[in-house]
């Protein structure tokens, strides 16, 4: 497996915790990752659990980034290492282990949801301060396609506070703009 650290961007909050992932695409069908996150930071506030999310479709979940700590990850299959107008994937998981996924086709403006797609998760203690999010995608629906696979791992935490900022990070982050659907950026795994 291999491990990267998230840099970390707080927009004025202090944010002093180590966040990594870990990862491995076994023979481009399987890809498995798990971030490690301080347990005090991947959790639902009381006033976060009155809202409904489905535990069993991915498109009902749009949103869940704005309501939930998520952790996300973006892969693209290229043939071309510049192209970065193909389309990618975008998975995010919640403390209760809610999903999103979507196909971005072009960003902002056309998505579509995959209507069978193989996830499984878990979500345990590390130690007594991390957590140990783990997720296995089946990525076979994308056989026939030619080309590397390519990435990036983000984790959003809303504030705890209102008014204070949320907190962001990503293993590459650029420091001008604060989007994670940046293709450009994304590094072949």
């Amino acid at each position: 497996m291999k491990r990267k650290k998230l840099g970390i961007h707080s927009l004025g909050k202090f944010y002093s915790s180590e966040v990594w992932v870990e990862y491995e695409l076994k023979n481009d069908q399987k890809f498995s990752f798990s971030f490690f996150i301080p347990q005090c930071d991947f959790q639902i506030r009381p006033d976060q659990l009155s809202l409904a999310f489905n535990k069993k479709t991915f498109k009902g979940n749009w949103g869940l980034w704005e309501k939930r700590p998520v952790l996300e990850v973006f892969l693209q299959k290229r043939t071309n290492s510049d192209d970065h107008q193909v389309p990618y994937i975008e998975f995010q998981i919640s403390p209760e282990e809610e999903y999103f996924l979507a196909t971005v086709h072009k960003i902002r403006q056309v998505y579509s949801s995959f209507l069978d797609f193989s996830v499984k998760s878990a979500i345990e203690e590390k130690d007594d301060e991390y957590l140990k999010v783990s997720v296995e995608m089946d990525l076979s629906c994308f056989e026939g396609e030619m080309g590397d696979w390519y990435g990036n791992f983000y984790m959003i935490l809303p504030s705890h506070e209102p008014g204070e900022p949320s907190i962001y990070a990503g293993v590459q982050l650029d420091q001008k703009k604060l989007d994670f659907h940046l293709p450009r950026i994304f590094k072949r795994l």
